[in-house]
Parts: C-alpha cells; sequence; structure tokens
C-alpha cells in the first residue's frame, strides 16, 4: 500500500512540473504562434499531464468547494444548453471538449501557481512580450517595407513578419498585455530596469498601433489609467504625461492623425450588431437560445456575423438570464481573493482589460484553446489559484522565513 502511494504521489508531481511549465510555454506562445500551433502546445504540454492531474479534483474540492462548483455549473449549463439549441447533435460534442479543455487549463493554472509566484508570471508576460515585439520591429526594419503602405494597412503580427497571430485584434491583445505588465512593474524596479521596460512599452506601442484595432486601445487604455488612479504612483503619473507629450508631439510632425481619424470613423456595426444581440435575449430571456445557435445577424446584404461581438452578451444571448447569473457568480466567487490579497491585483487588472478587450470582438467563452482563454479564463483561473487562502498562507510562511515581513 505503501508502495501504490508513493509512486502515486511520484507520479502526480511529475504531472504537476510538467502541467506547470507546459503552462508558461502556452503562455508564451501567444506572443510567437498562430492559433492552431497555440492549441497543439496547449493539448501537449498542458492538456495532457492535467488528465493526470484530475485524481486531485477531489483534494482541490475539498479545500475551496464553492469557487470550483461555480465553474462546474457554468460549464455544465452550458454544454447542456445545446440541448435545446436546435443543433445539439453538432454542439453537445464540442461543448463536451471545450468543458473538457476548460477544466484541464484550470488544473494547469493550479499546477502552475504553486510553483511560480505572481511576480514571475508579470515579470515573463513584460519581457517575452517586449522581446516579441522587439522582433517583430526587427523583421520590420529589415524588410525595409513601404512605410506609408505599412501604416495605412491594419496588420496582425502574421501579416508584419509572416507568423504569429493572422487577427490584429488578437495581435493587439497580446501586446496590450505586454504593456500591462511593464507598466505594473515599473514603480517597484532599479533605474536600469525601468529604461528597459520603458522601451518595452515604447516598442510595444508602436506594433499595437501597425494594428489598428481600436477595442484593445481603448481598453489598455482605460485599464492603465484605472491602474495609475488606484496606485497613485508618482511613475505612473510621470509616465502617464510623458506618453501624452509624446503623442503630442508625434501629431504635430506627422500626419498621423489624419490616419487615426480615418480608421476611428471606420464603419464598425457594432450597434447594429449589440441592438440585434440585445433582441435575441428578450426573446429567450430566461434560458437563452443554446450552445451552438448562431447569431445569423445581418449587417450587410451578402454579410451575417454569427456571434454579439460581445462576450457578455454573447454568454446572456446562448444561456439565457440563468447563464448569466451562473457567468456573474463565477467572476464573483473566484475573483473576491483579489479584494483583500495584494498578491492577485495585477491578475485583477489583467481581468478587468480581457473582459473590456472582449466587451467590443468577443466571442462564447466556452471555446477551445482562443483569444477568449488569453482575455478571461486564465487571467480568472491565476487570480483564484494565487489568492485562495491556501496560497496566501503558504506565501507569508515563505515571507516570513526570509525575513522580508508581510506579501
Amino acid at each position: 500500500m505503501g508502495l501504490v502511494s508513493t509512486i502515486r504521489a511520484n507520479a502526480v508531481d511529475v504531472a504537476q512540473k510538467w502541467a506547470a511549465t507546459g503552462f508558461l510555454v502556452f503562455l508564451a506562445s501567444s506572443f510567437f504562434l498562430a492559433s492552431s500551433r497555440q492549441k497543439t502546445v496547449f493539448y501537449m504540454l498542458v492538456a495532457v499531464p492535467s488528465l493526470l492531474l484530475f485524481i486531485r479534483f477531489k483534494s482541490l474540492l475539498r479545500e475551496n468547494i464553492w469557487p470550483l462548483l461555480s465553474v462546474l455549473a457554468f460549464l455544465a449549463y452550458f454544454s447542456a444548453s445545446s440541448l435545446w439549441s436546435g443543433v445539439a447533435s453538432e454542439s453537445l460534442e464540442d461543448s463536451l471538449k471545450f468543458s473538457l479543455s476548460i477544466l484541464c487549463l484550470m488544473l494547469g493554472a493550479d499546477a502552475a501557481c504553486r510553483r511560480f509566484s505572481p511576480e514571475f508570471f508579470t515579470r515573463s508576460i513584460a519581457w517575452v512580450g517586449g522581446f516579441a515585439a522587439f522582433l517583430y520591429l526587427a523583421v520590420i526594419l529589415w524588410k525595409t517595407p513601404d512605410f506609408a503602405t505599412l501604416l495605412a494597412d491594419r496588420s496582425s503580427f502574421r501579416d508584419l513578419t509572416g507568423w504569429g497571430a493572422s487577427n490584429p485584434i488578437s495581435s493587439a491583445i497580446y501586446l496590450g498585455l505586454a504593456i500591462l505588465a511593464a507598466w505594473w512593474l515599473l514603480p517597484n524596479e532599479a533605474r536600469h530596469v525601468q529604461l528597459g521596460l520603458i522601451v518595452v512599452i515604447a516598442v510595444s506601442m508602436v506594433i499595437l498601433f501597425l494594428t489598428k484595432s481600436r477595442g484593445p486601445m481603448l481598453a489598455l487604455f482605460a485599464t492603465l489609467l484605472l491602474l495609475s488612479l488606484c496606485r497613485r504612483s508618482r511613475t505612473d503619473i510621470t509616465l502617464l504625461l510623458t506618453g501624452c507629450f509624446a503623442a503630442l508631439a508625434i501629431v504635430l510632425t506627422t500626419d498621423i492623425l489624419s490616419l487615426v481619424i480615418q480608421r476611428a470613423t471606420e464603419p464598425n456595426y457594432r450597434m447594429e450588431i449589440w441592438t440585434a444581440s440585445l433582441e435575441q435575449i428578450k426573446q429567450n430571456w430566461a434560458f437563452g437560445q443554446g450552445f451552438g445557435h448562431e447569431a445569423g445577424i445581418q449587417i450587410k446584404a451578402d454579410k451575417f456575423v454569427t456571434h454579439a461581438h460581445a462576450s457578455m452578451l454573447e454568454v446572456f444571448r446562448v444561456g439565457g438570464l440563468l447563464g448569466g447569473g451562473l457567468l456573474l457568480g463565477m467572476l464573483f466567487s473566484l475573483s473576491k481573493g483579489a479584494m483583500t490579497h495584494r498578491r492577485g491585483l495585477f491578475f485583477l487588472l489583467w481581468l478587468v482589460y480581457g473582459l473590456l478587450c472582449l466587451s467590443t470582438n468577443g466571442r462564447m467563452l466556452l471555446s477551445r484553446p482562443s483569444i477568449e482563454w488569453f482575455g478571461f479564463w486564465i487571467p480568472l483561473f491565476l487570480l483564484y489559484f494565487s489568492t485562495r487562502p491556501e496560497a496566501v498562507e503558504l506565501a507569508a510562511d515563505e515571507q516570513s522565513a526570509k525575513g522580508l515581513g508581510d506579501v
């Protein structure tokens, strides 16, 4: 019996190390790989070891039953909703696969939070994202393109370099997080590190502008403003003012303002889509239209959209008031620890930023690995597992042992 327990414990330990490392690699792959290859990284490096970690699910439920039950309830309800979507034969299998993948992601996040601190995650995002931005800029300069055309077009990572995300909005969301992480780290770093982080922010801003993605830009500005108002650091105010003066100087010395105005005034049909989505929600307000039911909203004579272009709206359209209530309950249950423990504040900002991005172009949250994972599920799980009581107590003990004071 002792031998079996030892083998089981060793297997779990190996699986946790595999999943934790794989989780970091999967997160980093967002800056460099196309979505199809990101999925491969997730399945091989996170999903496979996480399947081995399902034997720990019972102990996780015992530790904190209500937060994890809220996740299970959300996934179970939206999987079941495919039964009244009208396409149950096609969507039920998908919904179950997606639910299993999200549970694997959750176990991977748990493993990663047991081995890496929130500060390690933040630094990794800032420097890996910054390295990616430098790499994209170097390729752009090496290819010596027609910069007038480059500024006029919308570009994704793949458009600029031939690899990475093929969607300009997704590319912008990834870079925005690198900027947010670098900004978060700035006040408490040494001067030479601060200089490096400022360069990361500046280069990432250049590539971000080339995506011409309005939603992520506005979401990033709103999140940085929220961070600056809450933290009230002199560094934040200085950086904001410097950024504003730099933007003003660029506007006054170049013709970039006309490009900004042109992009800002281009039609996006969001109000038409959201209005039509609200009408569909009213028609099925209690239980929604069911998972797999496409919105089918016409925006042009020959063009339809299949979703609400806002993840929160899509949740209510698909799952009705009950599904929306389950989402809000899950959000509260998994994020309430951030209100009392500073350890999770960056992840909370990431979640706010992600939800703002998904409010202008997001799809259904029950999905395969996608930008919805990057903007919602990953920060939500990292926020929860870094602020759950066991993690906070362990971090406090470690800090106390090092003589570093409170967390």
